[in-house]
């Protein structure tokens, strides 16, 4: 549901955002979840986040050719 969801509520500011244009990955240390709420439209990708409540994250692009075709997230929790 968060992956779904999420792609309609970016914000040009969004990380996977970033990720997506400048081909860059982004690693989120901690407050993940909180760090990329704040990043994001409301709606139902925000609820799942939310009880996901992700510690830490990294996106990372996936090249194409002559562009970046899409992105990997993963996730862990707190207790990782």
């Amino acid at each position: 549901a968060y992956a779904r969801g999420r792609l309609g509520l970016m914000t040009p500011d969004s990380y996977l955002h970033q990720v997506l244009v400048h081909g860059q990955t982004v690693t989120l240390e901690g407050d993940a979840a909180a760090r990329i709420s704040a990043r994001l439209r409301p709606g139902p990708a925000l609820e799942v986040l939310a009880a996901l409540d992700p510690a830490s994250a990294v996106i990372v692009p996936l090249p194409g050719h002559d562009r970046t075709i899409g992105a990997l997230s993963v996730y862990n929790g707190p207790s990782r």
